[in-house]
């Protein structure tokens, strides 16, 4: 199997300048993130990354890993998810949301987000109601994890084979919302 290589590059520098075309969300930005057209923060190492999956005693799927290379991290997403942490907070979705997870437990105890958030690990803030999670219970023959977009409001987690898929949906979201507005 060779290396599989992800454009973030240009979908981000994309997704930065539609965001910052947003007046709303631009003025509350700092000034030197608008200067630069930029979302994102300075990548992660190499240190950072293996520290991270030891933490969670697992390596990180391909997609993530390189995304977290070339950012630690994302501003915003959509109007539903403010931020991607960067590798250092990524933690199990458990650690701060163990009430989720009982209610779905108490809801539909054989449905797919009962049976595996309680080993989802959580990559971003909890927004409106909703956050995104990586899967590794639930990896693919290429390494990848399956991505969630999960929400109080939705009733199931919206499910991706991968980060890179998770955030390309992100993108489309962004992009049909702000058509809307």
């Amino acid at each position: 199997m060779g290396v599989v290589h992800f454009c973030w590059e240009p979908l981000l520098r994309a997704w930065s300048q539609e965001w910052l075309h947003v007046h709303e969300y631009a003025v509350v930005l700092p000034d030197e993130v608008v200067e630069a057209g930029w979302l994102g923060y300075p990548g992660a190492s190499k240190k950072q990354i293996v520290r991270t999956e030891k933490r969670l005693g697992s390596a990180l799927p391909p997609s993530y890993r390189e995304f977290l290379r070339l950012t630690n991290g994302w501003r915003r997403t959509s109007p539903f998810i403010e931020r991607v942490w960067p590798v250092e907070q990524i933690k199990p979705f458990s650690v701060n949301n163990q009430e989720w997870i009982d209610i779905w437990l108490d809801v539909d105890s054989e449905s797919l987000e009962a049976r595996y958030l309680p080993s989802a690990v959580q990559i971003s803030e909890v927004g409106d109601a909703a956050v995104l999670l990586l899967i590794p219970e639930l990896p693919s023959h290429d390494g990848e994890w399956e991505g969630w977009f999960l929400s109080s409001w939705r009733g199931i987690a919206v499910r991706y084979p991968s980060f890179w898929d998770l955030m390309q949906a992100e993108y489309a979201t962004f992009k049909n919302i702000e058509k809307l507005g």
